[in-house]
């Protein structure tokens, strides 16, 4: 998911969600609180995502700053003591929340890996939890109280061999992919049947141990025109340092959080992925209202909480808090989840940041799919799809 500056999703943010400063000062603060947890974690504990997590986080954070109380006068808050170290803690950490905070919904900043090892754990909480980056649509399969922000990855991978075989009139096509992760090897093989069905060819459909120099070689004599790579931003970098090598440019693709995560991870190596195709949540655009007093006021409140531009995981973080706030304001009992998770499934074209945001019945989230070219460390629209 592409950086995106704090400041024009603070400005957008202000002219869809937020009234300005004269509407929030009629609401009589109740003096009630109401409570809505962060949890995040990877499988393993590990830090790769810590950044990701952080700034999921921080849009949550400002969004409440901005936009705290429920039209009733009750505020919201957001808790994050302690997060886990590894996606094994996350049930007991809700244990820990609901006895001591007694919380009325999660937002969830786990990956698809992690959430599908503890789904049937956290499901039985029956506590409204939104998954704001998990793509995998077996996230949401046989459970009741979990649902995602994004969109999922079959519909991710559908739209990206279509992008290439009705866009692009590429024919010829190789898939690289990490069967240790759920989501990329779910991508590869959607993106592989699709492109098949729709009269393409697979050259190749490799596993990430098998990105070498040998392989890429081979799929150069076969006249591969495009490399599929739904995969972490290493692997990515290393496919496109490889290429360079080969002295090959063929066309390539990657998936969701790949811009956001080059930025993250690999900052100066972002010229790399010019040229690169991807798809994501957000795109670059223009459009954003003027600048009113409450912007400015909102502004100050995120240079007084972060030094750091943002990136589309805050803008995620924003969407998640809006979307359990509208559920949460939709019900007089605040600890009743069984009336707030029904809001939550019934969210229809909620504005977010630059599109509608829908949730199905059965937890999964319909919004555009924006098919990008990276150019000059930007992202530019080719296809926006509904």
């Amino acid at each position: 998911m592409p950086k995106i500056k704090i400041r024009p999703i603070i400005i957008l943010l202000s002219g869809i969600w937020l009234a300005g400063c004269d509407q929030l000062s009629e609401i009589d603060p109740s003096g009630k609180v109401v409570k809505i947890a962060f949890i995040s974690s990877d499988i393993s504990g590990a830090p790769d995502e810590s950044d990701e997590q952080d700034d999921i986080l921080a849009g949550a954070l400002v969004a409440n700053a901005a936009d705290p109380f429920l039209d009733n006068g009750d505020k919201l808050e957001i808790v994050y003591a302690r997060q886990p170290e590894s996606a094994k803690e996350i049930p007991g950490l809700i244990k820990e929340y609901l006895k001591r905070d007694n919380i009325s919904a999660i937002l969830l900043g786990s990956n698809s890996k992690s959430i599908l090892h503890i789904k049937h754990d956290i499901d039985a909480f029956k506590i409204p939890t939104l998954a704001v980056v998990a793509t995998h649509p077996d996230v949401v399969k046989e459970v009741k109280f979990i649902s995602q922000l994004s969109f999922d990855d079959e519909r991710q991978g559908q739209a990206a061999a279509l992008f290439v075989r009705d866009e692009l009139l590429l024919k010829r096509a190789a898939v690289f992919f990490d069967d240790d992760d759920p989501h990329s090897g779910y991508l590869g093989q959607i993106f592989r049947t699709m492109f098949e069905q729709t009269g393409g060819v697979i050259d190749g459909f490799h596993l990430v141990s098998e990105l070498n120099e040998t392989t890429l070689e081979k799929l150069k004599a076969k006249n591969t025109q495009i490399i599929y790579m739904p995969m972490s931003a290493k692997k990515v970098l290393t496919a496109v340092t490889l290429l360079e090598a080969l002295d090959w440019e063929p066309e390539l693709m990657g998936a969701d959080s790949l811009f956001a995560r080059v930025i993250q991870e690999y900052p100066d190596r972002l010229d790399e992925l010019n040229g690169m195709y991807v798809t994501d949540l957000y795109t670059d655009k223009n459009d954003f209202v003027n600048v009113s007093k409450f912007v400015k006021r909102l502004l100050g409140i995120y240079d007084e909480m972060y030094r750091d531009e943002s990136n589309s995981d805050t803008a995620l973080g924003v969407e998640g808090y809006q979307v359990l706030k509208v559920a949460i304001n939709q019900c007089l009992d605040r600890s009743n989840g069984n009336c707030i998770n029904q809001k939550v499934r019934s969210i229809k074209n909620q504005q977010g940041l630059i599109s509608n945001i829908s949730i199905l019945s059965n937890g999964k989230a319909r919004r555009p799919i924006f098919i990008n070219t990276i150019i000059n460390n930007n992202l530019i629209m080719i296809v926006k799809v509904n």
